[in-house]
């Protein structure tokens, strides 16, 4: 009976023994996981964010401005948006803004080498980022 039953309690403590290990596996693999999502959602949030800030402090180092004109308002689900035009070197461009009205002209700022790349001067002049980096290279 001795034997036997020191038997079962060795059985049982390696079974627990294994049991602890899993767990422990298990709570590394878990947090490993949790730690992962949550570094990709940070990459993905700052390169989104990131991709304007950095088009921001280009059009602030390298932008040129020219006047643009309202021509059109778009209505969304979340309030509307001013469509304005500017020409550069007889071509159109488009942008959006927030704050136009309809038949308003703007100063905007654009790339001279990718003039898709447009902001409302004003509203860049407002941007945080650019602010920052103002504060920086002071």
């Amino acid at each position: 009976m001795g034997t036997e039953g020191t038997r079962r309690r060795n059985r049982n403590r390696r079974l627990r023994k294994k049991e602890q290990k899993l767990s422990k596996i298990n709570h590394i693999f878990t947090e490993s996981r949790n730690i992962f999502i949550t570094g990709a959602l940070i990459i993905i949030v700052t390169f989104l964010i990131g991709k304007v800030e950095i088009e921001n402090i280009c059009l602030y180092n390298k932008g040129v401005e020219a006047k643009a004109y309202v021509y059109k308002i778009r209505s969304l689900k979340t309030g509307s948006r001013s469509v304005y035009e500017f020409k550069v070197a007889n071509e159109r461009y488009i942008g959006e803004d927030l704050n136009a009205k309809l038949g308003d002209s703007i100063q905007v700022v654009y790339l001279p080498l990718k003039p898709k790349i447009n902001r409302n001067a004003e509203v860049l002049d407002q941007d945080w980022c650019i602010w920052l980096y103002r504060k920086i290279i002071e």
